[in-house]
């Protein structure tokens, strides 16, 4: 899977800054994680890409390694 920069900045910028458009897609997509068997539950990362997913989930144009969202 590419990992693109500009997802990356995009995710912890609208974690720092507590984005309040990222926060409901989210939440969202955390819930779908913390579902999935590829989380890597005490440190939020995913098995599959290797990202921090409290980030990921708030990188708008970021997707799921596995197709999940």
């Amino acid at each position: 899977m590419e990992i693109k920069l500009d997802e990356i900045i995009n995710g912890w910028k609208n974690l720092l800054t507590c984005d309040i458009e990222s926060e409901p897609i989210a939440k969202q997509r955390m819930e779908i994680c913390c579902a999935c068997d590829d989380l890597n539950k005490t440190l939020y990362v995913c098995k599959k890409c290797n990202c921090f997913m409290v980030a990921k989930t708030r990188s708008i144009n970021s997707r799921c390694a596995l197709g999940k969202w």
